[in-house]
């Protein structure tokens, strides 16, 4: 007998149909209807889902509403949806490397959420397939839950997405218990890492309400960074554990290192429900940082895990993901009003692209409103014209209490004499590795750091004969966020770095195979920017491998190095041989490091700080070390009596990390 529906020959299974159509009929209770139309393009017969009106199916449509025109070859290309392969009681999902070549990973889903999700386009990014929905970026399992909560994997396999394999995880006890309204008084605690370190900056304010209850919120959520991978691990755990998500109402973010939004993922499985307010540029920002913060993070625990270790992650991709939905950007220089108690400011600040110093409006049950500053890490006014597409630190006038970093207290300030004659010897010493026909490597942060570079070298070399030199920005993450650069800067800025980044001789890779090309070739001078900046990891790291041993090549460092990095073992003089992933090199490259390219606020402009702002009760010092912030606080003293004021200075640090106000 045949099919009534396709008309196929089928044994008598007393359903008149065959098994395909009889699935199709039983899951919508009517068979897929077919047009007597076909594509114009490659003729197959149209059905629901295609462009009828058209004449084209759906991925030659598609095709053509974003470039134009149908691509050649009947390729598949990043706006085509995913292939689905239908089993009895499953869909398999085709998912596609950047280069739409087929992976082979296949995405398990029931058949009851076929249709929920045929329509989207779905990537693999890493570890968490997801797809962007609204202008968020939403993990599958999220979406076919539709809850925002964290998703849990029975199996542990992130490509089983069927429902069974999908749980909720139970909320944990509250780890700390916020206490209630008895004085009327506000709290701030420093509970990350800046009360003893430079690193993991995590201020928690609680305000009273009126009903007798106590509000909260967190400025900033870094992690703690600079010692072994265990370390820093065991010490954002803590952290982590220790911070009241799900108490805290909204996050207030300054500018997006790591050291600063590194945990903001962790939120997420821990209760946090609020939004994260930040400019549109650490928004932005944040999103590529955080994305390669947690790559990071998962492949340092498979490092910490190999002996049969089990050390949990903190986060997972899916989690970063979230607390990046979570997000809202505001201007600068608008009050904006949080709830009936908070408003806040954004104020310039110098110190990145996107910064802000963030000022604190709290108003208490008896309408008294207390005002706080927190400057972030402020930027180093002498170098302030080498940074491009950064604004001026804007003077905050009155305030009760300020916050302010410490990190360079106790270190004398570059004068701007010496911030340009370091540039110029960088580009004299430069020139003449090239001329020599050798490389160069300038181990670079992908964030700011980089782009300064890039824009620094078009402006001394664009005009230079440089023969048959090519510069080379090698970092995906880096190239990642000079495109946000683009689309994020004001019109002047962005044609200013446009040219730049279309500059004839710089060469933009992102693909390994790229750099090993690059590396392979013989006498080519080179000039290579790439991250991380303190090579522990990307290609800064594998290009120190082939550099170090080279007597004529060179790498010259323009950024902080942490003591436990290599960067910083390769500056020490004292070492003669670099072991990098358990193979010995020798140190026979050039070495220069260049001190003045620093970000941060330096002695004198902190102490400037305090002095021109009217303080009304305190001045908190944190994010830094225990001497740096003795010692500001003593030398601001001493500016502050000698100019008459007398407001009282404060060293954050244990057993004074809980102020009362």
């Amino acid at each position: 007998m045949k099919c009534l529906h396709c008309g196929k020959e089928i044994k008598d299974n007393g359903l008149s149909y065959c098994d395909d159509c009889f699935l199709e009929l039983e899951k919508h209770g009517m068979f897929k209807r077919e047009s007597n139309k076909f594509c114009k393009i490659c003729g197959r017969k149209l059905t629901d889902g295609d462009n009828i009106k058209r004449e084209l199916c759906n991925k030659h449509y598609l095709q053509i509403k974003k470039y134009g025109f149908p691509l050649e070859d009947n390729r598949r290309t990043e706006i085509d949806l995913n292939e689905y392969e239908e089993y009895p009681k499953h869909y398999e999902m085709k998912l596609y490397d950047e280069f739409q070549e087929e992976l082979e990973d296949k995405v398990l889903i029931d058949k009851d959420d076929y249709e929920l999700i045929k329509d989207i386009r779905w990537d693999k990014n890493r570890s968490c397939v997801t797809a962007k929905i609204n202008g968020k970026i939403v993990p599958l399992q999220n979406y076919i839950l539709n809850t925002d909560e964290k998703i849990n994997f029975v199996s542990q396999d992130i490509l089983d997405c069927r429902r069974n394999n999908l749980y909720v995880k139970k909320k944990k006890e509250k780890k700390h218990k916020i206490k209630k309204n008895k004085d009327n008084k506000i709290r701030i605690s420093f509970i990350g890492g800046s009360r003893d370190n430079v690193t993991g900056s995590s201020i928690l304010f609680e305000y009273p309400k009126k009903d007798g209850t106590m509000g909260t919120f967190l400025v900033e959520n870094g992690m703690i960074q600079g010692g072994t991978i265990l370390e820093d691990y065991k010490s954002n755990s803590i952290l982590a554990e220790h911070t009241p998500y799900e108490d805290i109402e909204f996050i207030l973010l300054g500018h997006p290192h790591i050291d600063h939004v590194g945990l903001l993922p962790a939120s997420i499985s821990r209760g946090f429900k609020g939004n994260i307010y930040s400019t549109k540029e650490s928004l932005a920002i944040c999103e590529k940082l955080l994305l390669d913060t947690s790559y990071i993070h998962e492949r340092n625990l498979e490092d910490i895990n190999k002996g049969g270790k089990r050390y949990k992650p903190i986060f997972t991709e899916s989690d970063t993901y979230m607390s990046i939905n979570k997000f809202v950007s505001l201007p600068k220089h608008e009050k904006f009003q949080i709830n009936e108690y908070i408003t806040i400011e954004l104020l310039d600040n110098s110190h990145c692209f996107g910064a802000c110093q963030i000022v604190i409006y709290i108003r208490k049950p008896s309408n008294h409103v207390v005002k706080f500053l927190i400057t972030s890490d402020l930027g180093n006014e002498n170098s302030f014209e080498y940074q491009p597409f950064v604004d001026r630190n804007k003077l905050c006038n009155k305030t009760d209490v300020m916050v302010i970093e410490g990190t360079y207290g106790n270190r004398p300030s570059f004068s701007k004499k010496e911030c340009k004659e370091e540039r110029l010897d960088l580009i004299k010493e430069i020139k003449q590795v090239i001329d020599n026909k050798h490389r160069v490597l300038i181990p670079c942060f992908s964030f700011q750091r980089t782009q300064m570079c890039l824009s620094m070298l078009y402006e001394n070399f664009k005009n230079v004969d440089l023969g048959d030199t090519m510069i080379v920005c090698d970092s995906k993450l880096s190239n990642e966020i000079n495109n946000v650069f683009l689309n994020t800067l004001n019109n002047e800025d962005r044609e200013s770095f446009k040219e730049v980044l279309s500059w004839d001789r710089l060469k933009c890779i992102t693909s390994f195979k790229e750099t090993e090309k690059i590396m392979k070739r013989k006498n080519q001078p080179l000039i290579v920017i790439a991250s991380s900046g303190m090579c522990e990891n990307g290609r800064s790291k594998y290009w120190c491998k082939d550099i170090l041993p080279k007597k004529d090549d060179a790498i010259f460092f323009i950024g902080y190095c942490g003591k436990n990095t290599l960067g910083n073992r390769i500056q020490n003089e004292n070492t003669k041989t670099i072991t990098i992933d358990g193979i010995s090199y020798p140190k026979r490259c050039k070495i220069k490091v260049y001190k003045t390219f620093s970000s941060h606020a330096q002695q004198i402009d902190l102490i400037n700080y305090i002095k021109h702002i009217n303080i009304g009760k305190m001045i908190l010092i944190h994010h830094a070390e225990e001497d740096a912030k003795n010692i500001l606080c003593e030398m601001a003293n001493e500016e502050l009596h000698r100019i008459g004021k007398s407001t009282k200075i404060i060293p954050v640090k244990k057993g004074t990390d809980v102020f009362v106000i």
